[in-house]
């Protein structure tokens, strides 16, 4: 019965974390933010050796993807904006 409740909750992952996650870190605490994305990464590795050809697999990385995305944005937007600022000047962004 556990085994199932474990197949079934990976089939949520998405669902429950979708708002989180595009909503970003600033939506809620770190903690959770974090967790949602480890649960993400937890669906994705039992799908990858379970189901690969599963669609809540295709959700789940661009999920992941979005996310991403997202912190890309939001780094060179931060950079950008501190250009001027010469201790920045050698940071780059790293994924």
């Amino acid at each position: 019965m556990k085994l199932m409740e474990n197949v079934i909750g990976y089939h949520n992952v998405s669902k429950e974390v979708e708002n989180v996650v595009r909503s970003g870190p600033s939506s809620t605490s770190v903690d959770e933010f974090l967790q949602c994305l480890n649960s993400i990464e937890s669906a994705i590795k039992y799908f990858e050796a379970n189901n690969p050809q599963s669609v809540e697999l295709e959700n789940l990385v661009s999920l992941q993807k979005s996310n991403q995305r997202e912190n890309i944005i939001k780094k060179r937007s931060l950079l950008s904006h501190s250009h001027d600022n010469s201790q920045y000047d050698s940071v780059s962004l790293q994924i």
